[in-house]
């Protein structure tokens, strides 16, 4: 039997929204509990939802009903990067954290009304990392259990061609990668995820930059190309060093703010706080 999984709360803007009901604010009248306007019963033949207020206020003596919207219901994606730069284990495992992220997302996601899907992204998309939209849990333990198998390798060409895998009305995208992509890649696919409600997750460890030593000599080799490089560490050396990530990270965050996204920076520690948070302070 499966533990019990943290969940969290979202909430998207009702624009766009597709018409299929669900849990999500919606702008078309119909069934639901969220109070519309009142009209004409001509104009909306329903008796069952006659106001007698409003009936009794209206000028021209005539029957006005209550009209509610429809609460609507949309696709939740996590669209993961499976590049080699992912499969870095520091203080925390980022396979680990995302495994365990994905699955906080689907429950909340299910729980919600909605469906969940998951795309993984290599050089190419495989279809051992591709769960299409589900409505229950069963079919996203199944595919976790094979995810976990997964070791990230090879570049990650296709994460900036994903958009092509995704349906056409608007869904909950959980963007999950480490970044260190090239700034016109990360540009060109926010540009066509522009219909989409987009959560960008930045999967950092503080392991990677953090725990240099001063002074020595260290190894360090590019997880995608595989080339090495000898470093003599010094002060000096691990100041820039950390400056260049402090620099990366405000890079990243005027790229996604022109987009009109605020990213969410994970450490490989997944908390479901953090997530409950940002959702309470930010609309998609």
């Amino acid at each position: 039997m499966q533990q019990p999984i943290q969940t969290f709360a979202y909430r998207l803007k009702p624009d766009q929204l597709p018409v299929y009901p669900g849990a999500h604010p919606g702008k078309m009248s119909g069934c639901g509990f969220s109070f519309q306007n009142s009209l004409p019963l001509m104009a909306h033949p329903d008796p069952r939802r006659l106001d007698l207020r409003a009936s009794l206020l209206d000028p021209f003596e005539a029957y006005r009903v209550k009209v509610y919207r429809q609460p609507n219901k949309i696709a939740v994606y996590v669209i993961a990067d499976l590049s080699a730069s992912m499969a870095y284990a520091g203080d925390a495992h980022s396979l680990q954290f995302l495994l365990d992220l994905t699955a906080s997302v689907a429950q909340s996601a299910i729980d919600n009304g909605d469906r969940f899907g998951f795309i993984g992204c290599g050089d190419k998309p495989y279809l051992k990392t591709l769960l299409p939209p589900s409505a229950a849990m069963p079919p996203v333990w199944r595919f976790l259990e094979r995810l976990k198998t997964e070791k990230p390798s090879g570049g990650s060409g296709f994460f900036t061609e994903t958009a092509a895998l995704l349906p056409a009305q608007k869904s909950l995208l959980f963007l999950v990668s480490d970044y260190h992509l090239p700034l016109e890649r990360i540009r060109d696919l926010l540009s066509r995820l522009a219909r989409h409600a987009v959560t960008p997750i930045v999967s950092w460890d503080a392991a990677d930059y953090t725990a240099l030593p001063d002074w020595g000599i260290i190894r360090v080799k590019d997880a995608e190309t595989g080339r090495c490089r000898i470093l003599c560490l010094r002060p000096q050396l691990k100041a820039k060093i950390l400056d260049a990530y402090a620099r990366r990270q405000q890079l990243l965050q005027h790229t996604f703010s022109s987009f009109g996204l605020r990213p969410l920076f994970m450490q490989r520690d997944y908390r479901i706080g953090k997530l409950a948070d940002y959702f309470q302070a930010h609309a998609l």
